[in-house]
């Protein structure tokens, strides 16, 4: 690499952390604020440019002697300037969040594997309960009637236990999870939470339009099917001032296309208030990352480790109604989306 090429914003941030040791493939993404599609060019770039090479032993990266004195020339000493507590999410469990993370666990330990089919992939418990706490925090939760599309993650019954809520309603295309919803909620007598088969494409049962307080819905990131996740939890508010959570993830969606995806937000009358970065973290099958061919993995060309730390991550949005629902989908229409739904040029964690 000459000194008069531009260095770029990933490779900036891959050559900062190498200066602090080696890391593995899935540290540096875990660093990353930009989509998997145009990490991995710029990660090559580095390899043939011989800036970063790996160690063979362990296919971590490290820096050449040649990358450590063009990094010292474009960089300053590593500082950690986030707070190790919270992790820079700006949020602590304590009291009784801490207890509940402790339960939570205990009932998550049981529940259905996670699916490609679906595409599907489990936050961390201790997320799911930092997503619980911080809905409180905002007033969002307590004494309140929550609608959650889609719940992989068992958000609903974290919120249900923690008898804060006055009704927890989770729509969810999966039958293994509405099942196991619905048979904690029975087994713990959880009058407060209950389950139904759903799928995100058909119209929303008029039952719950214009029913809750709070939508969490965890979408899918094609602009469509973002906005149709979004549209049924929209629908399903009752006016101005209600509210809604999801999260954008860095590796499949970039700053482009979170720049589109936050334009349908406004669209349908909610303003983003809240975006809190690298909040969520994903613990993905490592077998199925390595072996079912995804595109993070295929599209790199050099063989990396295992997975060693969870790294898939997205940012915490909350959003609140300004105004009436306005659903880029309408409520009462099926939306006949295909694999589309699903799939789009930066779904680089997404089988296809």
């Amino acid at each position: 690499m000459t000194a008069d090429l531009k260095l770029s914003k990933s490779a900036y941030f891959v050559l900062r952390s190498l200066l602090t040791g080696p890391k593995s493939y899935w540290e540096l993404l875990l660093e990353q604020e930009t989509s998997g599609r145009n990490f991995i060019p710029e990660l090559r770039k580095l390899l043939e440019e011989e800036l970063v090479t790996q160690d063979p032993s362990t296919r971590k990266f490290i820096l050449t002697e040649k990358g450590k004195e063009f990094a010292l020339s474009h960089i300053s000493t590593p500082e950690v300037v986030y707070c190790p507590h919270c992790k820079g999410r700006g949020i602590v469990l304590s009291g009784r969040f801490k207890d509940l993370l402790h339960e939570f666990k205990k009932i998550a330990s049981n529940r259905p594997r996670a699916i490609p089919e679906y595409d599907q992939g489990y936050v961390e418990e201790e997320v799911t309960i930092l997503r619980v706490a911080y809905t409180y925090l905002k007033g969002d939760l307590e004494g309140k009637e929550i609608l959650i599309i889609g719940d992989d993650d068992l958000t609903g019954i974290a919120m249900a236990i923690s008898g804060l809520p006055k009704k927890v309603m989770v729509l969810e295309a999966d039958e293994r999870i509405v099942e196991y919803t619905n048979q904690v909620a029975k087994e713990r007598g959880l009058n407060n939470l209950s389950a139904e088969i759903f799928d995100v494409r058909d119209p929303l049962p008029e039952k719950h339009r214009n029913a809750y307080d709070t939508f969490i819905t965890d979408p899918v990131e094609t602009l469509e099917g973002f906005s149709l996740f979004i549209s049924r939890g929209v629908a399903g508010l009752r006016g101005e001032g209600a509210s809604g959570y999801f999260g954008l993830s860095y590796v499949e969606s970039s700053f482009r296309k979170w720049h589109q995806l936050h334009r349908r937000l406004y669209d349908m009358n909610l303003v983003i208030t809240d975006i809190l970065p690298h909040f969520q973290h994903y613990a993905l099958n490592p077998d199925d990352i390595m072996n079912k061919g995804y595109r993070i993995v295929d599209r790199l060309g050099v063989e990396v480790n295992y997975p060693d730390v969870n790294w898939y991550n997205s940012a915490f949005h909350r959003v609140e109604l300004v105004g009436d629902p306005k659903p880029h989908y309408p409520a009462d229409q099926r939306i006949d989306l295909g694999r589309e739904l699903y799939f789009d040029d930066e779904a680089y964690v997404t089988l296809y």
